[in-house]
Order: structure tokens, then sequence, then C-alpha cells
């Protein structure tokens, strides 16, 4: 005998949409989600899929994911890592505002002669007036027997192991020696 007319039962909900699937389907033709076996005596969704249904602003996603991410826009994530440089920095006289890097590995020489690494346009500075060596883990400034002597932090030194901070006073001019942070 040949019914007419009649429909294909509808078989369980989608766990995920809700809408019915014909029976013996395995995946939903509307939010393309392969259904998970739910007990024949529950036809409703699982509470988990009825909270990620209200959370989700998007049908059709799975209920660990509850939104898409534009793809057109791509964002980037960098470290910067930071490596620490020690200088002098001239706070007074002739050239404010210039920074000098020190070598972790040679001595830097100061003075008005151009055969120094830092060249101080000062005339009441010496031609070889100091130098600044790395030595015991840090950074020691000896005074080469200059005209007018060197200071540090207003005291005479002939050496002495550089702090953060110290104020070097050569002639009339100030440089302050500190540990500045670089990107690396």
């Amino acid at each position: 005998m040949c019914v007419l007319g009649a429909r294909r039962p509808a078989g369980r909900p989608c766990p995920t949409c809700g809408r019915p699937l014909h029976t013996g389907a395995t995946s939903c033709p509307a939010c393309s989600e392969v259904p998970t076996r739910v007990p024949s005596r529950s036809l409703s969704a699982s509470p988990a899929v009825e909270r990620s249904r209200a959370a989700s602003p998007e049908p059709g996603l799975s209920e660990t994911v509850l939104a898409r991410m534009n793809t057109t826009e791509e964002y980037l994530e960098r470290t910067i890592t930071l490596q620490e440089r020690p200088v002098l920095a001239v706070t007074r006289g002739p050239g404010v505002g210039q920074v000098f890097a020190l070598s972790p590995t040679s001595a830097t020489s100061i003075g008005r002669s151009r055969a120094n690494d830092i060249q101080v346009e000062d005339v009441s500075v010496s031609g070889q007036h100091c130098r600044v060596r790395p030595e015991e883990g840090g950074f020691v400034l000896h005074d080469l027997r200059s005209t007018n002597g060197t200071l540090v932090n207003d005291k005479k030194v002939g050496r002495h192991l550089l702090a953060e901070g110290d104020v070097i006073q050569i002639g009339e001019t100030c440089m302050q020696y500190r540990r500045e942070m670089k990107r690396g």
C-alpha cells in the first residue's frame, strides 16, 4: 500500500541548533554540525548546549567557540626585550643632552683631543683627561693626571668605581653615569 503526500518522519533534534534531523542523517543541514548521540528519552538539547546557544552570537558554533575572528585582520604579538646599557650623559657644559655609550669590553677615553672616544669641547679639560674602564664587574674612572683634576660627586678622585647616578665633573662639563634600558 502506497500513501501519497506522506512526509519522511523527523528524527531527533540537532543538539546544536535544535532543528529536527531527518532519520538517518549524519549531519545537520542548517549548521553543518555532526550530531552527538542523544538518548531517546531526551528530545531537548543538553543544558551545556542551551548555555552555548544563549552565549553564542553566531549560529552554528560549537559550545567552546563563542565567536569567529575576522580573518582579514591580523593581530601580531611581539615581545620586546630590553638590554641594560651603561652610558655617560652630559648634564652641564658644552654638549648638554648628549649621551655616550660605554663599551663593556674596552676603555673609553675622555678629553679635549680628537683622539678621544668622547671629545669634550671645554677649554678647561685636558687633551687626555680621564678614562673609564670595565673592571670589577662595573666601570672604573681613572684620572690621567689632568691639569684641573676629575671630580666625582664633588670629590677629587684619582680612581673611582662608578655607581648609578654618579656625577663626573671635568672642567666645566658634568656627566652622569647611569644604566639605560634599550631595545634589544
